[in-house]
C-alpha cells in the first residue's frame, strides 16, 4: 500500500457519508425492471461495498419515504457508492505506476 493515509481518509469518508445516510433514513436502491435507470443507481449504491451489503442483507436496512431528509439520505448513500468506485480507480492508477 504506497497510500495508507489516503486510503484511511477515504474510507473514512466513505463510511462517514454511507452511515449518514443511513441516519437520513435514505433509500438503498434495489433493481426495478421497469426502470432500467435503478440498475444503475444499484450499482452506484453497490458500489460503497461492505456497508451496502450489511445494511441490505444482514439489517434488512429499508428508507423512510415520509422522512423529510429522505432525498438527502438517498443522496449521501449514492455518494458513498460512487466515491469508492472513484477511490478503487485511484488506487489501480496508483498500482500500475501511472499515478504518483
Amino acid at each position: 500500500m504506497k497510500k495508507p493515509r489516503r486510503a484511511a481518509v477515504v474510507c473514512g469518508v466513505v463510511l462517514f457519508s454511507f452511515l449518514f445516510g443511513c441516519w437520513l433514513r435514505g433509500h438503498l436502491y434495489v433493481v426495478i425492471p421497469e426502470q432500467p435507470l435503478s440498475r444503475l443507481a444499484t450499482l452506484s449504491s453497490m458500489g460503497a461495498g461492505g456497508p451496502y451489503f450489511l445494511a441490505r442483507y444482514l439489517v434488512e436496512y429499508q428508507g423512510d419515504i415520509l422522512s423529510s431528509t429522505f432525498e438527502y439520505g438517498k443522496a449521501f448513500l449514492l455518494t458513498a457508492g460512487l466515491l469508492n468506485l472513484l477511490a478503487v480507480l485511484d488506487a489501480w492508477d496508483i498500482a500500475s505506476g501511472s499515478k504518483d
